[in-house]
C-alpha cells in the first residue's frame, strides 16, 4: 500500500486520535488544506485502503482493527517528528536507553498527557505494557532506574496485556487506556499496540 505525501498527513492526524470522529472540513481546518484536497485524499483511504471508516452521519474515524502495519507506519512518521524536536531530547535519549537495556523483549512504550504537546514539558507520563505480572515485577526496578538518571520528573505505570484488556473493556470510565487514545506518542510498539486494541476491543 502506497499513500501519498497528502494520505500520510492525514492518516498521522487519524492515529493521533484513535477514537476521534472528523468531518472533512475538520481534517481540512485542522491541517491546513484545502478541503476538496482533503476530500479527493481521504475517499481512497475509507473505499479501497479501509484505513478510515465513515458513519452516517458523515463523520469519520479511524479503522483500527485492520492494516495494523500501515497505522504503526502513520505513528512512526508522528514518533519521528516528535523525538527530532530539541525540547524532546530527553525522552529521545531515555527512549534509546530503555530499548538497550530490554532489547529483544515484547514489551509496548507510550508518551502520553501534556508532554504529548508541551514545549518545554516539566514530568513526562509513561505507559509499559509488558506480556504478564511476572515481566511486569521484574522490570519496574529497571526501567525506574533508567528514569532516575535524567533531571526530570517520570511518572510511570507499568502493567500487564491483561490489566490493559480489562481498562480497555470499560470505555467510558477513566483510565490510562481511555485517556492515552487520543493523545500520545507511542515511543515502541505500534503495530503490537494496535493489534492489542483490536483484541481488547472485540
Amino acid at each position: 500500500m502506497v499513500l501519498t505525501k497528502t494520505q500520510s498527513k492525514i492518516m498521522q492526524l487519524f492515529v493521533s486520535s484513535i477514537t476521534g470522529l472528523f468531518s472533512i472540513n475538520g481534517v481540512a481546518d485542522k491541517l491546513s488544506m484545502n478541503v476538496s484536497l482533503a476530500h479527493r485524499a481521504i475517499t481512497p483511504l475509507i473505499k479501497v485502503h479501509k484505513l478510515l471508516t465513515l458513519n452516517k452521519q458523515n463523520l469519520i474515524s479511524l479503522n483500527y482493527e485492520e492494516n495494523h502495519g500501515e497505522l504503526a507506519y502513520a505513528e512512526c512518521l508522528r514518533r519521528k517528528d516528535f523525538l527530532e524536536q530539541p525540547q524532546n531530547k530527553t525522552i529521545a535519549e531515555f527512549r534509546k536507553e530503555v530499548l538497550e537495556k530490554l532489547k529483544d523483549e515484547y514489551f509496548i512504550m507510550i508518551l502520553f498527557g501534556s508532554a504529548v504537546n508541551k514545549k518545554n514539558p516539566g514530568d513526562y507520563d509513561l505507559f509499559f505494557i509488558f506480556e504478564d505480572y511476572e515481566k511486569v515485577r521484574k522490570r519496574e526496578k529497571a526501567i525506574d532506574v533508567i528514569a532516575s538518571n535524567y533531571n526530570k520528573e517520570f511518572d510511570i505505570n507499568i502493567v500487564a496485556v491483561e490489566s490493559v484488556f480489562e481498562m480497555v473493556s470499560k470505555r467510558n470510565q477513566k483510565n490510562v487506556i481511555n485517556e492515552l487514545l487520543n493523545n500520545h506518542i507511542i515511543l515502541y510498539g505500534c503495530e503490537n499496540f494496535y493489534r492489542l486494541l483490536k483484541n481488547a476491543r472485540q
